[in-house]
């Protein structure tokens, strides 16, 4: 692991508040290497200075402590503001019910395509807008491959889908549509910590 070499605390400030000199006079100022003056001034920050010298197996952790934390702050404030209208707890319940629990995205997979129109618009009015959606389409074997493609496409036609395959099982006559959810930070844990909320508030209000 390559370790980020401590320069004193008054180079570092200087570094900062010279950024405006070029790299050759900083070096010929600080008797440094331009390497080390463009590590400082690209992360002279105190928390990268110390995930450098962590390494990159204890940063990542980090890291992941901060994507973690993210999600369940995302999550307590949606549900903060969302959980006294009704089409937010309809989704919320439809995704404990047949969405996906594992994994690092969010998913929910049904072959009626009012659920599947539900669950969109539950994602469209209260996730975040940077949110992006694809579908994934499991057809019945000896179907018409092209028109099932155009029947999910035309009920949500903002939506790419991204894979079709053909399930061995699946007897539905429309198949299976599995609209997948990507670009939330800390997905695991927004919808880990969303539906323990959700539970939670249900627990509050049972007679």
């Amino acid at each position: 692991i390559k370790i980020l070499r401590a320069i004193p605390q008054s180079e570092i400030d200087y570094i900062k508040n010279n950024k405006h000199l070029s790299l050759i006079t900083l070096k010929n100022e600080l008797h440094r290497s331009k390497a080390t003056i463009y590590k400082y001034l690209d992360r002279t920050t105190e928390e990268n200075l110390e995930i450098k010298r962590l390494g990159r197996k204890k940063a990542s952790v980090i890291t992941s402590c901060k994507i973690q934390n993210t999600g369940k702050i995302l999550a307590e404030n949606i549900f903060s503001m969302y959980k006294s209208e009704n089409l937010f707890l309809v989704g919320l319940a439809l995704y404990w019910a047949e969405g996906r629990k594992t994994g690092a995205t969010l998913s929910m997979a049904n072959s009626d395509p009012k659920m599947i129109r539900i669950f969109y618009s539950w994602i469209k009015k209260y996730l975040p807008l940077n949110v992006s959606l694809v579908m994934r389409i499991q057809l019945p074997i000896g179907c018409d491959k092209d028109e099932l493609i155009k029947y999910w496409s035309l009920l949500l036609p903002d939506v790419i889908v991204k894979t079709v395959y053909y399930g061995k099982y699946t007897k539905t006559l429309n198949g299976v549509c599995n609209l997948e959810i990507s670009g939330i930070r800390g997905a695991r844990s927004f919808r880990n910590h969303l539906l323990y909320l959700y539970c939670t508030y249900l627990e509050s209000i049972a007679v």
